[in-house]
């Protein structure tokens, strides 16, 4: 699916749209996407309240690591199987980058590759802020013109 280029507050949708096989319909028959929300979780929480907010009012069903039940596993398998789960990631980026993990990047660094090449990412980033330098650099790395993707701001 090819995108136009971005206006002020466009959303876009990069690479592919939502595989058919994986899409769920409600009681009513109306296609249900499951939409993981990506960011740091702490100091993003109004962000991700108003995606959630949005995706809900839309009548899709939101993924959020904060909703998880208890778990065998370490946050960070369930955080990308749940990636890989969902039909679709929401990406929202701001000034700061989160806690480097033992890939030394960040959990949203490592949920954005996980999305990238299989599902579409939506690219929210908040304007007017100083970013962290390892936030800069992946927002340069979700912009890249051959790999990356279109985003709103």
């Amino acid at each position: 699916m090819s995108t136009a280029p971005a206006e002020k507050g466009d959303q876009h949708v990069a690479r592919s749209s939502v595989p058919r096989s994986h899409v769920t319909r409600s009681a009513h028959n109306e296609v249900v996407v499951k939409v993981f929300i990506s960011s740091p979780i702490g100091d993003y929480g109004h962000y991700r309240a108003a995606a959630q907010e949005a995706i809900e009012t839309l009548g899709h069903q939101v993924v959020r690591a904060e909703d998880f039940p208890a778990s065998a596993g370490t946050p960070q398998q369930a955080c990308l199987a749940a990636v890989r789960d969902s039909d679709l990631v929401v990406l929202l980026m701001g000034e700061l980058y989160g806690v480097p993990q033992l890939s030394g990047l960040s959990a949203t660094h490592e949920e954005y590759r996980e999305a990238r090449e299989r599902k579409p990412v939506l690219v929210f980033v908040e304007s007017g802020v100083t970013r962290e330098p390892a936030q800069e650099a992946f927002l340069e790395e979700v912009q890249a013109w051959a790999t990356g993707h279109f985003r709103a701001s």
